[in-house]
């Protein structure tokens, strides 16, 4: 995907989940395991309830979230 100062559409959905699944493929290679075993799941927008338990009034002010245990807190058994 290229864009020119031309291009002034916003990618879609569909083209942003390639970015994403590049970016992960571009990790170093030690990342890249543990990188495919999160989900990458990309939206319009966020919904209602996600927004209002973060605090959030805009919807434009959330641009991405993980969803899960940190890794700083899994254990063997997660």
């Amino acid at each position: 995907m290229s864009w020119t100062e031309d291009d002034r559409t916003a990618p879609s959905l569909g083209e942003v989940q390639a970015l994403a699944e590049a970016a992960r493929a571009a990790l170093p290679a030690a990342f890249r395991p543990a990188a495919r075993a999160v989900a990458i799941r990309v939206v319009e927008y966020a919904d209602e309830e996600v927004l209002r338990e973060l605090g959030i009034d805009d919807p434009f002010g959330l641009t991405g979230l993980y969803d899960g245990i940190p890794l700083t807190e899994k254990s063997v058994m997660d």
